[in-house]
């Protein structure tokens, strides 16, 4: 069996890995907006993925269904923003 330490490197090796690749992602998009948009921009992008992290953690919903029944999940994410908006909110501004 391996030891408890191996999976929390391992596990902080990937998150490292992932902020990484997402930080320098970002600065490449943002070295495409004009600098007086810069700040709007990195919290417009934030809020996005906080709220798509809300929508396929809790709704369980892929990205494809948007695609393939886009009224029916509009309707989904709407109904359940509005019956748990503190957890719809919540989730999305903790991971934005």
């Amino acid at each position: 069996a391996m030891p408890y330490w191996f999976d929390v490197g391992l596990f902080a090796a990937f998150a490292i890995a992932g902020l990484a690749a997402s930080a320098h992602s970002l600065e490449r998009m943002r070295a495409h907006v004009p600098r007086r948009y810069h700040v709007p921009f990195v919290l417009a992008v934030a809020a996005s993925a906080g709220f798509a992290i809300w929508v396929g953690r809790f709704l369980r919903f892929n990205s494809w269904d948007a695609l393939l029944q886009p009224w029916r999940t509009l309707v989904t994410i709407g109904a359940h923003a509005a019956d748990r908006p503190a957890q719809a909110v919540g989730v999305t501004i903790l991971f934005g």
